[in-house]
């Protein structure tokens, strides 16, 4: 039950991010940097989920050598409660098998200092061992956001007003 429901929040906070390119930003976190990893390229201490840049082990100097030149100061994981068993799910519709994106390589950057955030993520980008690196930031509704989508076929789109909840809007 416990992995249906991260797989949930997972496929949620996904079709959020996707939704997001129209949003405009809320309050940016400009010392935080989000970026993934490919697997096995820092570890962190055993049972830590936050460690200072010198408490990690690495094997990728190109990677250390970045974070260290822009002053990174706390590495987080930023989904500390994911474990790679749970990139295999099965699909509920075709029973099939299918691979999931592995959250575990994700981390969250703290640097010192607030200008330094859009260098680390132009180094990082740069680096083989780096899938993807972006500032740490909210998105937020713009305040005309309008209620009802301005597509004359939203009507006949299968499932587009079966969203019911606290919180959630009728319609997407």
């Amino acid at each position: 039950m416990a992995r249906h429901s991260f797989f949930s929040r997972v496929v949620s906070l996904t079709f959020l991010f996707l939704l997001s390119a129209s949003f405009a930003p809320a309050q940016e976190s400009t010392r935080e940097v989000v970026a993934r990893l490919l697997p096995g390229t820092i570890v962190m201490p055993p049972n830590m989920q936050s460690c200072t840049l010198d408490q990690i082990q690495s094997y990728v100097p190109d990677v250390m050598a970045a974070l260290s030149e822009w002053d990174v100061q706390v590495v987080e994981i930023a989904f500390p409660g994911f474990v790679p068993a749970d990139t295999l799910a099965i699909a509920s519709r075709t029973g099939e098998t299918v691979r999931v994106t592995n959250w575990s390589d994700v981390y969250v950057f703290v640097l010192l200092t607030e200008q330094d955030a859009q260098s680390l993520i132009s180094d990082l980008v740069a680096l083989p061992h780096v899938v993807y690196a972006e500032s740490n930031f909210i998105e937020a509704l713009p305040a005309q956001c309008p209620l009802e989508p301005d597509d004359p076929l939203f009507d006949v789109q299968w499932g587009l007003r079966s969203f019911q909840g606290e919180g959630v809007p009728t319609v997407l």
